[in-house]
């Protein structure tokens, strides 16, 4: 269940030490200073939130969630937290200035300032905005049928891993559902309400969702929102009714689909025309909370579409990364990884692709075997045919 519980075998890392020690905190005569006690912190700190314990402990213990409600109490990181609340300014300069960023983040120093382990490699800036792509689209390209056609909407959340550290990434997302007859509308993400989660800066999570509460106000019945990175859309269903008032409710949560859900559901319509075949192998890795909040065999049967292709999922719990995790717990990391994830990959040939859901998993891949891995929907952008 717990990842680093299964990689170490402590007590204090499983769910029930660490909610022993949250229990025992919580008894005491001052409270909120017993949270910041070291051995909770240090309990705490080894925790991935990957969700597991939400759907596997028999008691339904969500420690992710009584995690960031302690660091919103106490606050143990706050380098971190300053990062996060400037987050997509500095992507941006990142885009700006590839060659400066590439070089600060390659230096040991600016590592250990951010509380990174040297041996692990960084982000690299991405080649370019994908908010600047889009708008550099032409009319023709965003609306290639005739004049007059009534085209379904699709909102697409675009989170800022995919606009600027991944834009290829988005930039795929965006063009399958243009190949796919669709209205897109992109709404650009000003922060990640998952990363602000996790380090307990909850009003800046509620802010943020509150605003893309606004921006999807004028949504009609039959209109798809869709996300990008599974940690951003399952937010909506787990966190979001709690970070939100209930006045907020424009639209119901659930709504904000997994990008492989609206890919099943338009097979289930008969809407995907006939792909490019492939006669290839293809090795799945599922993101942790798309294995804990919804329904990983998704992410199959949406790829099983796709003529020719043999798929083989890993069977493979958290890669390890989650989040910032992986860079701060290096070791720790690598081990979770060994369980399952890099004996699978150790396998895989040059022809195969590899496809891992969520960002994170991508950059454990490439940081630990050097194989790039894709997002579904960059697999589906090389197989969907051209628009005619």
């Amino acid at each position: 269940m717990c990842p680093s519980y299964q990689a170490t075998r402590e007590e204090a890392y499983s769910t029930r030490g660490r909610s022993n020690l949250l229990r025992r905190a919580l008894t005491e005569p001052d409270p909120v200073a017993a949270l910041s006690a070291s051995e909770l912190q240090d309990a705490l700190d080894h925790c991935l939130s990957c969700k597991a314990c939400k759907t596997e402990c028999p008691a339904s213990v969500d420690m992710s969630r009584l995690k960031a409600e302690v660091m919103y109490q106490t606050q143990p990181r706050k380098w971190i937290s300053w990062l996060l609340r400037r987050q997509q300014g500095l992507l941006q300069w990142t885009i700006r200035h590839p060659k400066w960023s590439n070089w600060l983040q390659r230096r040991r120093l600016i590592k250990r300032m951010m509380g990174v382990d040297v041996r692990r490699s960084l982000p690299k800036a991405g080649t370019f905005s994908l908010q600047d792509w889009w708008n550099s689209l032409s009319a023709e390209q965003l609306d290639p049928f005739a004049e007059g056609d009534v085209r379904q909407k699709v909102w697409i959340l675009c989170d800022l891993y995919s606009q600027y550290q991944e834009p290829e990434v988005g930039q795929a997302a965006l063009n399958c559902l243009l190949k796919l007859g669709f209205d897109v509308k992109p709404i650009f993400m000003h922060a990640s309400p998952r990363a602000l989660i996790s380090q307990g800066l909850l009003p800046e999570a509620s802010e943020e969702l509150a605003r893309l509460v606004g921006m999807l106000g004028q949504i009609q019945l039959d209109d798809y929102i869709v996300g990008i990175e599974p940690s951003e859309v399952l937010t909506w269903r787990d966190e979001a009714k709690d970070l939100l008032p209930k006045t907020a409710y424009a639209f119901d949560y659930a709504q904000v689909r997994l990008y492989e859900e609206l890919l099943v559901d338009l097979h289930a319509q008969n809407r995907l025309p006939v792909m490019h075949k492939q006669s290839r192998k293809l090795w799945l890795h599922v993101h942790c909370h798309h294995k804990a909040l919804a329904k990983p065999e998704q992410v199959y049967e949406a790829l099983a579409q796709i003529p020719g292709l043999v798929i083989e999922t890993i069977q493979s719990g958290c890669c390890g990364m989650a989040g910032d995790f992986g860079y701060r717990h290096y070791d720790l990391s690598v081990k979770i990884a060994e369980q399952a994830l890099l004996p699978a990959l150790n396998q895989v040939q040059q022809q195969d692709w590899v496809v891992a859901t969520g960002t994170s998993c991508r950059s454990q891949v490439q940081d630990l075997t050097q194989i790039k891995a894709m997002h579904v929907a960059q697999v589906f952008d090389q197989v969907l045919p051209e628009r005619s």
